[in-house]
């Protein structure tokens, strides 16, 4: 087990009393001007093109959350210095894994946006994800403005 794993029971009673702290990231392609999107395998947000990211440890400063989820979800390794703030994403949503949880999960995300040659060759998706796109588009609660709030239905 990584040492920073939480198990199951304990990471749903933590999630059933206050918010996930997590990062998401904007990853685009100085040549091709494309987003790198994960169609998602798990709740919240199964099914749907994404961003990259993911809960951050404690102790691991944001940026450095970019650059290991980058690297863990789609096998590009990016320095934590190209990765610059974007936002906050206020998430909730009534869809998610824990059978405990009534009122919703809720994450707080840290938008973190960077833009690097990205070879699409390279990219390899963890098992959170079925597969990728290179998207012209965002999701739309990253383009809105810098402070979002969003709510799936």
């Amino acid at each position: 087990m990584n040492i920073r794993s939480i198990p199951e029971k304990q990471y749903e009673v933590i999630a059933k009393v206050m918010p996930i702290l997590t990062v998401d990231l904007i990853l685009k392609d100085k040549k091709t001007k494309k987003y790198i999107l994960l169609r998602r395998s798990n709740s919240p947000l199964r099914n749907f093109l994404w961003t990259p990211g993911g809960r951050v440890f404690k102790n691991e400063n944001f940026d450095e959350a970019a650059s290991r989820k980058t690297e863990e979800e789609v096998g590009i390794k990016i320095s934590p210095e190209k990765f610059l703030f974007k936002g906050v994403l206020d998430f909730r949503s009534d869809k998610h894994r824990f059978s405990r949880i009534k009122d919703g999960l809720h994450t707080v995300s840290m938008v973190y946006e960077c833009m690097e040659y990205l070879d699409s060759e390279l990219i390899s998706v963890d098992p959170q994800s079925e597969s990728y796109e290179l998207s012209d588009h965002l999701p739309y609660v990253f383009v809105e403005n810098s402070v979002n709030q969003f709510i799936e239905e």
